[in-house]
């Protein structure tokens, strides 16, 4: 009987202290639960602080002027005035070179006619391949010493500006329908639309020499011989 007393008591003991401990557990975390009014005041300070409104782009003008009342120039400015000197010397270059310029157009134009009548003589030959072989031999020297010219004068291209943009462009059709040559070239008509092509490119590069001549700002002085690149 005593002995049952004791277990009881043990028992009720333990219970005690369970139930203490669970509540303090309860008490504890109770306190470091962050406290909700706090929480939420910091959310209405977060939503109060004011964002910085943000700047609208410029566009182009506007970007140019305020550059302007700086004293700067905008690149693109800049770049263009650099692209406008260049053009200026190399209209010069041209300029102080004129004569050969149009002897040299002079010439390819001749060789031009010339290709346009040894290709119908070709096409009426009763031998063609050996009409085209002594044609062929005059040819190619021709144009070993036209090429050298042309090399000498541009600069190997590289002078001249965009009065040499038109007559590379020309006189690299021309080398194309060089390449095509052969006795039966006188029936393709693509042959004939490049030496077309050529004849425009010409007549191009001569308004360009006209320009030029013309052009008071152009200074006609200084080298003739290319620079050596």
């Amino acid at each position: 009987m005593a002995h049952r007393r004791i277990v009881e008591g043990l028992l009720v003991s333990s219970f005690v202290l369970a139930a203490c401990g669970d509540r303090g557990s309860t008490i504890e975390q109770a306190m470091m639960a962050p406290d909700p009014k706090a929480a939420g005041a910091k959310k209405e300070e977060k939503k109060a602080e004011p964002k910085a409104p943000k700047r609208p782009a410029q566009t182009p003008e506007e970007r140019r002027a305020a550059l302007k009342a700086l004293g700067i120039k905008p690149k693109e400015e800049i770049a263009a005035e650099n692209a406008a000197m260049f053009e200026k010397g190399a209209r010069e270059y041209v300029r102080r070179r004129l004569p050969e310029y149009r002897r040299l157009l002079d010439d390819l134009e001749k060789q031009v006619g010339d290709l346009e009548k040894a290709a119908d003589r070709w096409r009426r030959a009763n031998n063609p391949e050996s009409a085209y072989a002594r044609f062929s031999k005059r040819f190619e020297k021709w144009k070993k010493a036209f090429d050298k010219r042309y090399d000498e004068l541009t600069g190997h291209g590289v002078e001249g500006g965009n009065t040499q943009a038109i007559l590379g462009k020309t006189v690299r059709t021309f080398q194309r329908a060089a390449e095509v040559l052969g006795p039966k070239i006188g029936n393709n008509p693509e042959f004939e639309a490049m030496l077309a092509e050529v004849r425009e490119g010409i007549a191009k590069v001569r308004k360009a020499l006209d320009d030029i001549e013309k052009d008071p700002s152009l200074d006609a002085g200084g080298p003739t011989k290319p620079k050596k690149k």
